[in-house]
């Protein structure tokens, strides 16, 4: 199968040739159905297709696929059975090609069709619901490498792999292929020289003419014309002395490559040559050695020479409205193709937000310049002056008359950047006028962490919450440990699943008023009391129970990372574990360290100890449920070691409110680590039960 990440449709040849050595019968399988004209599949699924889909005499999805090399094929839709891995995948949808031509029938001759694997509706990549793919074509005949799933970083002999990010709209422009990779060129380098072009001329227009699409089906890499005449000048000038060129006018190699050389027969290789670089937003592709020119069969004229041509081409020649790094530029690059989006999950936080402005240290950002539907906020809107009204930090007005946002957590981290409006999907049904925040500069305390991720999800009960503006009426999530995969589940239940065991409901605690210290859109709870091994902490009751200001709420918030306590209670909670552990554990005894800026209970753990020694459990207990931690989600292992030994620190997860200012207990999300929970806002409630986030992710066929 040819491996396309340029198209959408995958197919099959069906009827025999001569030039073909395998073909597909659908007479000799069962489950082989052919698409009818009415069918949803034919007449909505295909709408990304460049040539619409027609009805044949037999009343079926007839398509027509061309190709830039001016390929075409022509059959009908069909569906049958695939297995990948063992797996079945019935009604999976593909064409069965009865005709076409090749502009190379040779190549076409040793396939028995197409793997299409953009990111189109009928892709491979959709139907097989790949979250991540990776491939390495080698050079010449060699065998290469296609992988589903996983990624780079399991292979210990692999380098690191440097990202840019994928560029995607939401509109449909004429010149655009909204299901293509697209990323963002930003310049060319023959031997480190940068060429001198406006930046512009890199950005697709407002057509989506000029994006940058990579494309293994595509052979060679195709520029727009003034930057292939630039490229094509530059290597001209660095080659000069060292090879011939063809000086031919006549002749054009595939109809878009009029840069070609002499190479005498009698030369073993070719001369080192001046690297070409393709610079990205976050990432260099180096192009080198025998990749940058290629054989042609033809012999130059009235001479004993080899005709070499330059592997970068003319894309205006073609009549292609756009960049196109070709599978020859990709031989021997280990290629993946990460198509997840990642999201911080905070129940805590209201505004979503987005990264809008490219920083080295993040990975995939939002372009507003890329999609039309993108609205700034203006400062008299109704949006900026009312609806912000829960905001921690009053809105302002930029010097652009641009609502201007600043947020702030807990863990000191801070964003800023303005308000927009754009068109946001989920499952498939179109948003439009989501509100969010463009981010354009911010603090991160944990860089690293930071770099993961695209942005931030705001699902407390706030106003401009992602919960309130899609009006989800319950959610649930499973956060793993580690780096599993989690799950997060909108609308539904966990009754739904009969491997979840029951849920254990406490009330949200809600209020009209509008008080100082109490967080009106937050998901409330009553913390009634805490237990270590079951022993009861000896605590007044009204410890807590928020005061005349507020103070004293207890929140779910999914976006800290660990449990805080008002002062009196974590005090209460510490020494009880303290005196639990006695004998099992040797506390840090360093009055300077204070993990996080609150946690100053930590414990030196011998580097040869393989796991935790058995810890007491602690219980929260709120009205009608308990919430247990126990095992490795007590202690947390701190990158340091401490001073003057070999040991490892560990911190106890449970910190002190009253050192970070917040007049409030927060429950962080890594006591809710394998605990299923549920926001129930129509019984206005929040339920969890203890289960494997991991498996249950597997169960639902949404893990990597």
């Amino acid at each position: 199968m040819v491996l396309d990440t340029g198209s959408e449709l995958s197919w099959l040849h069906c009827k025999k040739f001569s030039n073909l050595n395998s073909i597909f019968n659908p007479l000799l399988t069962s489950s082989y159905t052919p698409t009818p004209c009415n069918s949803s599949i034919c007449t909505t699924r295909t709408r990304d297709f460049p040539i619409p889909v027609s009805c044949d005499p037999k009343n079926l999805c007839h398509v027509i696929i061309s190709y830039a090399d001016a390929s075409s094929i022509e059959g009908n839709l069909a569906t049958d059975t695939f297995f990948m891995g063992g797996t079945a995948q019935s009604g999976s949808i593909f064409g069965c090609i009865d005709t076409g031509y090749s502009s190379n029938i040779d190549e076409d001759s040793k396939t028995t069709g197409l793997m299409g694997m953009n990111r189109g509706s009928l892709s491979f990549v959709n139907q097989m619901g790949l979250s991540k793919f990776s491939y390495c074509i080698s050079s010449g005949d060699s065998s290469g490498v296609l992988l589903f799933g996983g990624g780079a970083t399991t292979f210990p002999w692999l380098g690191p792999l440097h990202y840019t990010p994928l560029v995607k709209t939401t509109s449909s422009l004429p010149y655009f292929d909204r299901v293509a990779y697209t990323v963002q060129l930003e310049g060319i380098k023959v031997s480190e020289k940068l060429l001198q072009l406006p930046k512009s001329v890199f950005v697709p227009d407002h057509t989506g003419a000029g994006q940058t699409m990579v494309d293994s089906g595509t052979q060679f890499t195709f520029l727009l014309g003034s930057v292939y005449t630039a490229l094509k000048n530059e290597f001209v000038a660095q080659t000069k002395g060292v090879l011939t060129l063809l000086d031919d006018a006549n002749f054009i190699f595939e109809g878009a490559m009029d840069l070609c050389y002499r190479v005498p027969v009698s030369w073993a290789s070719l001369p080192p040559l001046p690297v070409v670089t393709m610079v990205f937003t976050g990432a260099e592709l180096r192009v080198s050695g025998e990749r940058l020119l290629y054989k042609v069969v033809d012999v130059a004229k009235g001479s004993n020479d080899w005709v070499y041509c330059f592997t970068f081409g003319n894309s205006d020649l073609l009549g292609i409205e756009a960049y196109v790094i070709g599978h020859h530029h990709q031989q021997n690059v280990w290629m993946e193709f990460d198509l997840n989006v990642t999201m911080v999950l905070d129940t805590g936080s209201e505004l979503s937000w987005l990264h809008c402005k490219k920083f080295s240290n993040l990975n995939s950002i939002f372009n507003p310049l890329l999609t039309s539907s993108y609205t700034p906020t203006p400062c008299n809107s109704s949006i900026c002056t009312t609806r912000t009204r829960d905001f921690p930090i009053p809105v302002s007005c930029d010097p652009k008359n641009l609502c201007h946002v600043i947020i702030s957590y807990a863990d000191a981290s801070s964003i800023e950047g303005n308000l927009a409006t754009d068109t946001f999907f989920m499952g498939g049904t179109a948003q439009s006028g989501s509100i969010f925040g463009c981010i354009d500069t911010g603090y991160s305390s944990n860089i690293d962490e930071d770099s993961k991720t695209t942005g931030l999800m705001g699902m407390n009960r706030g106003s401009l919450s992602f919960v309130n503006q899609m009006g989800l009426s319950k959610f649930s999530y499973c956060i793993s440990s580690g780096d599993s995969s989690g799950v997060l589940l909108f609308g539904g239940g966990a009754t739904t699943f009969p491997w979840l065991g029951p849920l254990h409901y406490t009330p949200l605690v809600k209020t009209t008023s509008s008080l100082p210290y109490f967080d009106r859109v937050a998901y409330t709870v009553q913390l009634e009391g805490i237990k270590v091994s079951e022993k009861l902490l000896q605590l007044p009751k009204s410890v807590f129970v928020p005061d005349h200001t507020g103070a004293g709420q207890t929140m779910v918030d999914s976006g800290t990372q660990f449990t805080f306590l008002l002062g009196s209670v974590y005090t209460a909670l510490k020494n009880e574990f303290v005196a639990q552990t006695k004998g099992v554990l040797t506390l840090l005894d360093d009055a300077n360290f204070i993990f996080e800026g609150a946690m100053d209970l930590c414990y030196r753990v011998p580097v040869s100890w393989a796991s935790l020694p058995p810890l007491p459990v602690v219980t929260m207990v709120f009205t009608g449920a308990e919430l247990r931690v126990s095992g490795e989600r007590l202690l947390y292992k701190v990158v340091d070691v401490a001073k003057g030994s070999n040991d490892w620190v560990y911190c106890f997860t449970f910190g002190n409110s009253d050192l970070l200012g917040i007049e409030a207990y927060v429950i962080g999300h890594h006591h809710q680590q394998n605990v299923w929970m549920e926001f129930d806002l129509v019984n206005s409630r929040v339920g969890f039960t203890d289960t494997r986030c991991d498996l249950a992710s597997q169960r639902l066929g949404i893990a990597p």
